[in-house]
């Protein structure tokens, strides 16, 4: 077997290179700039998620003022915070789970308020963004009960169809009951609350001290006993 001299081996090393040196040169700047890439799409991702949760913590302690405040200025102060800092947290990533739960905190405010409109305006963006996935549905499920709130209870209706997952059968007919009691229609209303009820016996759920007390209104004995009352106005889900 012939071997081919030290001068022979740098001769063809010098041909190679010729041939493929920059072929190679490419190929390894291309892999190190994907790699640069990834890694600083990594750490963007990474300080992205940081701050969203750092801002999605401003909101929280925002809400919580507007709970705990009794002086109605300081209220009105935190109030004007916290839609200022979840406007800020939504313009940060408008399809993250964190601008979804500012949407929502918004409409709790604004329910708290009886500013039934903005509530519906907060709760149609996060379903716009989620029209199929279960984020949808329990949207769903709150906007029906601003929309009854705010005495709309054929709009509620036509919302709950958007609930479909058999997760929320229970929340669903309560609130189809819900409509129905301020559509004048009893009977119907009736029918959904004893749908309702069977349907926390069926998935094994705690009984709702509010729907037996609808329903005990309407002379329907529930399913399961409760020993404690909720407050009147209490969602349903």
């Amino acid at each position: 077997m012939s071997h081919l001299s030290e001068e022979e081996q740098i001769a063809a090393l010098k041909d190679f290179w010729e041939d493929w040196g920059n072929l190679i040169l490419t190929i390894a700047l291309v892999i190190s700039a994907g790699f640069a890439g990834w890694r600083y799409w990594q750490v963007h991702q990474r300080h992205h998620r940081e701050e969203l949760s750092m801002a999605f913590q401003r909101v929280m302690v925002d809400y919580q003022h507007i709970q705990t405040e009794a002086s109605s200025d300081k209220a009105t102060t935190a109030n004007t915070a916290l839609h200022a800092d979840a406007e800020r947290l939504i313009q940060l990533d408008s399809g993250s789970g964190y601008a979804d739960l500012s949407h929502w905190l918004l409409a709790r405010v604004a329910v708290d308020h009886q500013d039934y409109k903005e509530a519906r305006h907060q709760l149609q963006l996060v379903f716009d963004h989620h029209p199929e996935d279960q984020i949808a549905q329990l949207t769903a499920l709150r906007m029906a009960s601003v929309d009854i709130a705010s005495g709309q209870p054929a709009q509620a209706l036509q919302d709950l169809q958007k609930v479909h997952d058999a997760a929320y059968d229970a929340s669903r007919k309560e609130l189809e009951g819900d409509a129905d009691l301020a559509n004048h229609q009893p009977e119907l209303a009736r029918a959904a609350y004893q749908a309702a009820d069977q349907a926390l016996v069926r998935d094994k759920l705690p009984p709702r001290p509010l729907l037996n007390l609808k329903m005990a209104d309407m002379g329907i004995a529930p399913s399961q006993k409760t020993t404690s009352v909720v407050p009147e106005g209490a969602p349903a889900s």
